[in-house]
């Protein structure tokens, strides 16, 4: 939920929309992959999605399974620098402990969401991308903090840039400023107010379909 609306709030606007897809290593390719592209089809006008991943047949399987249930182009690269230099958007989703892209190919206007590892003993993002980024933002600097092993930006330069994407939603800090701000979104997730939130949403949605 919190990444949605990271992606619909501090991501570029442009029209059409070019989508890279990490999704997690080995035999997760699953659960976590399908919704998070599904989430980002959902609220961007996205055009074609790249996916890279190392293991070669699920990845090959993912995009076919996903291009025929979102009737979207979903392509398999077979490297992670030709997903990364054409994107607008890229989802890290892994399970890696080790970086699995590099800071010099993100182009300007990029947004990136980082699902997976982040603490200091390993993460799926060189801490080179928060250099590069004019908004770094999270779903909670409470829980970010609270983390037994701190995470990755603790102790760097970057960390007293990180935002609470609350406050950027309602206006109290801003975020995307320029077409060409990278910017990046750390998710520490929150399930169970992402709970809660669904619950009234339902509550909502039959309200208004008794109307």
């Amino acid at each position: 939920m919190f990444l949605s609306v990271a992606k619909r709030c501090i991501a570029n606007t442009k029209q059409h929309l070019k989508i890279v897809f990490f999704p997690p290593l080995p035999k997760l390719t699953g659960i976590q992959a399908r919704t998070q592209l599904e989430a980002a089809i959902a609220i961007r006008d996205i055009k074609k999605v790249l996916v890279y991943s190392r293991n070669d047949i699920n990845r090959k399987k993912f995009a076919e399974e996903m291009s025929e249930k979102l009737d979207l182009d979903v392509i398999p690269m077979d490297s992670p620098k030709k997903c990364v230099e054409k994107a607008d958007i890229i989802i890290c989703a892994t399970n890696s402990r080790s970086p699995v892209i590099d800071a010099d190919w993100l182009k300007p206007g990029v947004h990136i969401n980082t699902v997976g590892p982040k603490s200091m003993n390993g993460h799926e993002l060189p801490i080179e991308v928060a250099g590069k980024s004019s908004v770094i933002s999270t779903d909670s600097l409470e829980q970010l903090r609270a983390y037994s092993t701190p995470h990755f930006l603790a102790n760097t330069p970057y960390e007293q840039n990180i935002i609470q994407l609350s406050d950027i939603v309602t206006g109290k800090t801003p975020g995307r400023t320029s077409i060409n701000d990278v910017t990046l979104f750390c998710s520490v997730g929150l399930s169970g107010t992402e709970v809660v939130v669904a619950n009234e949403i339902m509550k909502l949605a039959e309200k208004y379909a008794r109307i």
